[in-house]
């Protein structure tokens, strides 16, 4: 939201059901909702299932920070381990959109997306019967230099160190394909809500300048 919480006056939806509906209505549907820093998109899920399918369906802003996922090791049958560079105590099942033909699987490094993030957007997406919802934009912002797809070299820097360093974070484009999969599987039903999903990133200038260059020479 554009103002810290601590400066709202919410007694108004108190008052009775019709004055709470239309204030709800008002309230989340005026207000930009952003979740900053680190987080496992569970304390974004809780606070959907708290406001209520009424008030979800008035929402038309929120804003959440994307951090690169971890990686995991992936064996040839599909089950991961840990590897050296990534501590965590939770795996995730490999997503069925990215099974192969014959189901061979791929061992090697592979990213370790949250299924958190499917459930919600499906909660997202659920409207009431006989009641539409606004179009709702969800801005994900990644972290500075951070862009999916493209690893980014500082052109001012050691060569050697910059590949290295963007080999350790690299963020493929696992996470924004599956996003526009659940966003396109859980929009395009009837029943379900429009959703726009935008992607905010913050790069220096020569960066992206220099990456624009490389990416024009390879077409």
């Amino acid at each position: 939201m554009a103002s810290g919480i601590q400066n709202l006056i919410l007694s108004l939806i108190r008052c009775n059901r019709r004055i709470a509906l239309e204030a709800g209505s008002i309230f989340y549907g005026e207000n930009t909702f952003s979740f900053q820093g680190e987080h496992d998109w569970i304390p974004i899920i809780s606070w959907l299932h708290t406001i209520g399918q009424r008030n979800r369906c008035s929402l038309t802003s929120l804003r959440a920070s994307v951090s690169q996922p971890k990686t995991t090791w992936q064996r040839t049958d599909g089950t991961r381990m840990m590897i050296w560079k990534s501590f965590q105590s939770e795996y995730f099942p490999r997503n069925a959109s990215f099974s192969r033909l014959h189901g061979a699987v791929l061992e090697g490094e592979v990213e370790n997306i949250n299924p958190a993030i499917e459930t919600m957007f499906s909660i997202l997406g659920r409207i009431e019967t006989g009641h539409g919802g606004p179009r709702l934009v969800f801005t994900l912002e990644l972290n500075f230099n951070l862009i999916t797809g493209v690893i980014v070299l500082d052109p001012l820097k050691n060569e050697d160190e910059e590949r290295f360093r963007a080999q350790m974070q690299h963020f493929s484009m696992d996470m924004p394909s599956l996003v526009e999969k659940w966003r396109v599987e859980y929009t395009a039903p009837q029943g379900y809500r429009p959703i726009e999903v935008l992607w905010k990133v913050e790069s220096e200038r020569l960066l992206v300048k220099e990456k624009g260059a490389l990416i024009k020479k390879r077409e």
